[in-house]
């Protein structure tokens, strides 16, 4: 029976991803503050970041403007990002997540950096992990990550992806300004 239930929230799991997968509609746009959604994540997937296996660094423009977008398809997003940051740190290994939050006047976009000092992804499946149902974990789903660029999309953002094998990850997230904004 407990084999059973265990598959069948999996399978509910799966469904769900797939649901979100195919729309993530965004349900109410606002200016959204990355500093503290951000922040608001980070606490959800690393409650004890200092005595923990994880340190945690955030390097954070100050006064950072906000862009554009459903703050909690955003948290979402950047759920998934951090639990695959923290799923990729070896069980014997001291983890290392390096969060940076910047604007780029130029180009008139907020950036998000997502680094870990995790196992990383080979050049051979660097190009298929945002296609969906493609994973390299014994119980993935292959959705997280084709969810995630989604969302990202969806708000006239982009994602994208720097790896090498046995020194991590880095995920680069931009999003354009909130143009409403005074502040800039």
């Amino acid at each position: 029976l407990e084999a059973i239930h265990r598959e069948a929230m999996r399978c509910k799991d799966i469904v769900r991803q797939m649901l979100a997968f195919a729309n993530p509609i965004p349900q109410g746009n606002m200016a959204v503050n990355p500093l503290d959604i951000n922040d608001e994540v980070l606490l959800f997937v690393f409650p004890k970041t200092h005595t923990g296996r994880f340190v945690l660094k955030c390097d954070y423009e100050e006064n950072c403007p906000p862009f554009n977008a459903d703050p909690n398809l955003i948290k979402q997003a950047l759920l998934n990002l951090y639990m695959n940051a923290r799923q990729s740190v070896p069980q014997d290994q001291r983890g290392m997540i390096h969060s940076r939050i910047y604007s780029n006047a130029i180009r008139g976009t907020v950036c998000i950096d997502i680094e870990d000092n995790g196992q990383g992804i080979s050049d051979k499946d660097i190009q298929h992990i945002f296609k969906p149902f493609f994973t390299s974990k014994k119980r993935g789903t292959g959705l997280g990550l084709a969810v995630t660029q989604r969302i990202i999309e969806s708000f006239g953002g982009i994602i994208s992806v720097r790896s090498e094998m046995s020194r991590g990850s880095i995920f680069l997230l931009e999003f354009p300004m909130d143009k409403s904004d005074n502040s800039t």
